[in-house]
């Protein structure tokens, strides 16, 4: 698992637009068509990491600090880097990349610049399988636990 200490810097915000902001996990899975039309299929790996696409919408000076931030410190956007995204697991920071050069920056409302990408998160998130397979009940009412935990135990 890769490290690093580079982060989001924190004069350009944290939140990606919701518009486009899609989530897809790299698949896993090896598929083999047979002669009869069927198909075996098994899994690759254990762990695949997810792509995230995501749109920015930057200030004029935002924009330029980004675009030095991008070709500088992250060497043209191959370097990984920690940043806050909202996934399955919640708003968390995640390690990830950028798989290209960021898509384009379009002009908005005439005073802003609409920066769409997409990236790579390290690490899917999500439970472990252990989780899902022996308690699912607490994992589709979470909700109920965290109500209770801060009615009954507020300072902790």
């Amino acid at each position: 698992m890769p490290t690093t200490t580079i982060n989001w810097p924190e004069g350009l915000g944290c939140s990606a637009l919701q518009d486009g902001y899609s989530l897809k996990p790299v698949s896993n899975i090896l598929r083999t068509s047979l002669s009869d039309g069927r198909a075996f299929q098994r899994r690759k790996y254990m762990s695949t990491p997810m792509t995230v696409s995501v749109s920015w919408l930057f200030t004029e000076k935002q924009y330029i600090f980004f675009d030095n931030w991008f070709y500088s410190v992250l060497g043209d956007g191959i370097s990984w880097f920690n940043m806050p995204l909202k996934t399955s697991d919640g708003y968390t920071d995640h390690i990830c990349r950028f798989t290209d050069t960021y898509s384009e920056a379009t002009i908005q409302q005439g005073r802003f610049w609409k920066v769409s990408a997409t990236l790579e998160i390290f690490k899917r998130p999500g439970t472990s399988t252990e989780y899902a397979e022996y308690t699912p009940d607490i994992l589709l009412n979470l909700d109920i636990f965290d109500i209770a935990l801060n009615r009954e135990w507020p300072a902790a």
